[in-house]
């Protein structure tokens, strides 16, 4: 593979990381809110869960797509 492309598929990694630790903590932070009183709040929250997995399939296709490029 090209010094290039390791480098991209480095940087997506990281990314994702990122991605998946705002999702871990955006799940505790739901899951300690009540469900009654903070209906809005939790709403919002898996908005940009939903969003976050969104993204999170969208760079790892990506980086899929990079190495099956390069093969």
């Amino acid at each position: 593979m090209h010094k290039n492309t390791i480098e991209k598929i480095k940087n997506r990694y990281e990314r994702r990381n990122k991605i998946i630790d705002f999702m871990k903590q955006g799940q505790e932070k739901r899951d300690e809110l009540d469900p009654i009183k903070d209906r809005e709040l939790i709403h919002q929250i898996n908005i940009k869960l939903d969003m976050a997995s969104a993204t999170l399939i969208n760079e790892l296709d990506s980086m899929l797509d990079e190495v099956e490029s390069q093969l």
